[in-house]
Order: structure tokens, then C-alpha cells, then sequence
């Protein structure tokens, strides 16, 4: 991260801060000034499909004690055709999510009780 910089805040969990930029995500713990930088995945989908606009999250995910960003690509706004992608800390990978159902539209929202309510 460089200094003088804007970096747009995606969420924040657990007192660290998931902040994006450019080609590049940054995972930031401010209480020890250190950071995680993580490529986005947005040229891999940009090159295959092409999208409209993306959407980010940060979650702690306590059943295998990993921190994830989460990306949603809004590939067609005709149809709501989506690709999500799952970026795991732990494993330092990101893994594409194929069947995401069509029909649904993304609003943004906030966590109920710390954890994102599915129902």
C-alpha cells in the first residue's frame, strides 16, 4: 500500500480492514500496521466473459477458522447472470463458484449478529 492513496473500504471484520484498489485487494490489521495484498480476480473474468460491475466482501467464516473475500461479477444485466468468486486466506487461492441460480439482483446490505443472514 502506498501512501497519498485512496483505497475504497470493503468491509471490515474482526478489527481488520479489506480495502480495494486498482488490480489489487488489501486485507489490512491496523492495530499492527501490517497487510495482506491479494491480486483480484477481476482480469480472469474481464478476459473470459467481460462484466458490468463487481461486489465485495470480507467475512470470517468460523467453521475452518479462514478469513474470505467473497467477489459477486454481475455478468449480463439483461438476465442477472452472475460468477462468484471465494478467495480463501487460509489457502491463498481463489475458487469460482459455477452455479450460482440466475434471477436474483444484488442490493448492498450489512451483517445481522456479525454473520450474513442467508434466510
Amino acid at each position: 500500500m502506498s501512501r497519498g492513496i485512496s483505497y475504497p473500504l470493503v468491509s471490515s471484520c474482526n478489527g481488520l480492514l479489506c480495502m480495494v484498489y486498482s488490480f489489487m485487494i488489501f486485507i489490512w490489521n491496523p492495530a499492527i500496521q501490517k497487510y495482506k495484498t491479494v491480486q483480484k480476480p477481476d482480469h480472469y473474468v474481464s478476459m473470459l466473459y467481460g462484466y458490468e460491475s463487481t461486489l465485495y466482501g470480507f467475512v470470517y467464516d468460523s467453521s475452518c477458522d479462514d478469513y474470505k473475500i467473497i467477489a459477486i461479477f454481475k455478468i449480463n444485466a439483461k438476465d442477472s447472470h452472475y460468477i462468484v468468486g471465494i478467495y480463501s486466506v487460509n489457502n491463498e487461492s481463489w475458487k469460482k463458484i459455477d452455479s450460482v441460480p440466475a434471477g436474483y439482483r444484488l442490493f448492498t446490505g450489512s451483517l445481522a449478529n456479525l454473520r450474513i443472514p442467508w434466510d
